[in-house]
């Protein structure tokens, strides 16, 4: 499909962390007292990486060893009970990234099924990409269940390389906790520095900001995230507001840091680091059975220079629209694909008398011709054609054709009477 001319919606505002505190501890360890977050320092059994050439495959379960990895009080303090990824002894591939201070904000998309287990899907990780202009990787994966960790333990996060130099030095993560409820709001997280070994960890409060140490640690958990695919239906012409198509039924890791070493500066929104990797894992009976990182090998970076994905469109998935065209329903998701801003429209959207915004369609033998007529206050008319003229705001057309290859044409976009000559 060819790229869309119109401005992409923005990447979903990150959400606002409602992390709550242990009200009793599961069977595994005594209760924890409930309000008093705190932080821990202490040594993590994992040990410091090195550069050594991995004999596994790229996705195999990191955990090597017989003794079993069971949840407990202790795992709060902890590290994740399971060595980074072994990295190539001749260096690996880096993958440029974009991100930028501007809205503007792109994604790697990572294979899926790669994770060498299917029983557990919410470890196998979609995407990684930013939240708006903040120093916030998100770690995209399909939402995973409320449980306690001594079901299955789940973990989240990314593995920092500060230098660039092909050698990991922290590893944030968040894993989810005993409680009531185990959702996105409730949740753990944690800093090692991988070549002393020292953690330091917090189990999150939502009244306080927050921390972990003296590092800021904002974070959610992709439990109880549904609502991400099956949002009620975005007012029309106003899809700026709606997530973009590609993270639908996903949920989102969020790991937002700022400053400094481990022990942090405070700092919100601190550099991101040279190069980094996502990685998401879940222990069962005491073993890792299921582990996924994106990139596989090789490593992030962030950069200003990447190339933009606006308007990209990848090969549908099987919950997208797939050629042949044969329907205006088809033919609308067609366009959504590429144009996030006229999610929402649907066939019956059709001009009604008092109608603010609408839909014109039209079938011919070689596709749809599509118009969406927006209202001038909508998020669409403004992004577009910005602030109302001095001749009084008009709605905005903006047209496509869908071919029944499904390949998607954008026409033209113009204001109220100012249609362009030649516009198909």
């Amino acid at each position: 499909m060819k790229r869309s001319f119109g401005p992409m919606a923005s990447p979903i505002v990150a959400m606002v962390v409602v992390a709550a505190f242990l009200a009793t501890a599961c069977s595994g360890g005594p209760g924890v007292a409930s309000g008093t977050p705190g932080s821990t320092a202490r040594p993590s059994t994992t040990p410091a990486p090195g550069v050594a050439e991995s004999s596994a495959g790229a996705s195999a379960s990191p955990s090597a060893s017989t003794a079993l990895l069971a949840w407990s009080r202790a795992s709060l303090d902890e590290d994740w009970p399971a060595p980074v990824r072994a990295e190539p002894a001749g260096g690996a591939e880096v993958v440029p990234i974009l991100w930028t201070d501007e809205d503007e904000t792109g994604r790697y998309e990572d294979p899926t099924g790669d994770t060498e287990s299917d029983a557990f899907p919410w470890v196998d990780i979609h995407a990684v990409s930013f939240c708006h202009n903040r120093t916030c990787p998100y770690v995209w994966v399909p939402g995973a269940p409320n449980v306690d960790p001594t079901e299955q333990w789940m973990a989240y996060g990314i593995v920092a390389d500060d230098d660039g130099d092909g050698v990991a030095d922290r590893r944030f993560g968040i894993d989810n906790i005993p409680g009531p409820v185990a959702d996105w709001g409730r949740h753990r997280a944690w800093i090692t520095d991988l070549h002393t070994g020292q953690t330091e960890s917090s189990v999150l409060n939502s009244q306080e900001t927050p921390m972990v140490g003296d590092t800021y640690f904002r974070a959610t958990f992709p439990a109880a995230q549904s609502e991400l695919s099956e949002q009620p239906r975005m007012p029309l012409c106003e899809g700026d507001s709606s997530p973009p198509i590609w993270v639908r039924g996903l949920a989102g890791a969020l790991v937002a840091f700022g400053g400094g070493d481990i022990a942090g500066g405070g700092k919100v929104g601190g550099a991101m680091p040279a190069h980094f990797y996502a990685w998401a894992s879940v222990i069962v009976g005491g073993r890792v059975v299921a582990t996924d990182y994106a990139p596989d090998a090789g490593w992030l970076h962030p950069s200003s220079n990447a190339p933009p994905i606006a308007g990209e469109v990848a090969a549908p998935r099987p919950d997208e629209v797939a050629p042949p065209i044969d329907s205006l329903e088809e033919a609308i998701a067609a366009v959504v694909l590429i144009d996030s801003r006229v999610d929402g429209f649907q066939p019956g959207d059709t001009h009604v008398p008092g109608a603010s915004s609408w839909l014109e369609a039209d079938a011919r033998s070689d596709g749809w011709d599509l118009t969406f007529v927006c209202d001038a206050e909508t998020s669409l008319a403004q992004d577009t054609f910005g602030d109302c003229p001095a001749s009084g705001c008009k709605r905005t057309y903006t047209k496509f054709h869908v071919w029944r290859d499904g390949t998607v044409d954008p026409d033209c976009e113009w204001r109220e009477g100012e249609e362009p000559a030649g516009c198909r």
